[in-house]
């Protein structure tokens, strides 16, 4: 975990930030593929309801939906209409382009 000089806060992003259109991937799996991107996802709100910090069941897949599903996360003050920042912080070759 890196401590920033200018702190971390908290962001509410569309899931279409990180996922396809008819994802289905795990918690722990997304969390993964965000990481690298500088950004600590803690967790999610549903089209269908709930808002899930922390969530049980981090390892059971998710069918998304991409255009009203968010993602809660903790990162350094990238703003979300620019995403040269997160790009630069990924130093991962198994990103695919547009995720980070």
């Amino acid at each position: 975990f890196a401590v920033y000089k200018d702190g971390m806060s908290l962001y509410v992003w569309p899931a279409s930030r990180w996922l396809k259109a008819g994802s289905t991937i795990s918690f722990v799996r997304l969390s993964r593929r965000i990481h690298p991107c500088g950004a600590i996802l803690i967790g999610y709100q549903l089209e269908t309801g709930g808002l899930f910090l922390n969530p049980n069941h981090k390892h059971k897949p998710i069918s998304w939906n991409v255009d009203k599903d968010c993602l809660v996360v903790i990162s350094r003050g990238f703003s979300f209409g620019s995403l040269s920042s997160i790009r630069r912080a990924s130093s991962s070759a198994s990103m695919k382009k547009g995720f980070c």
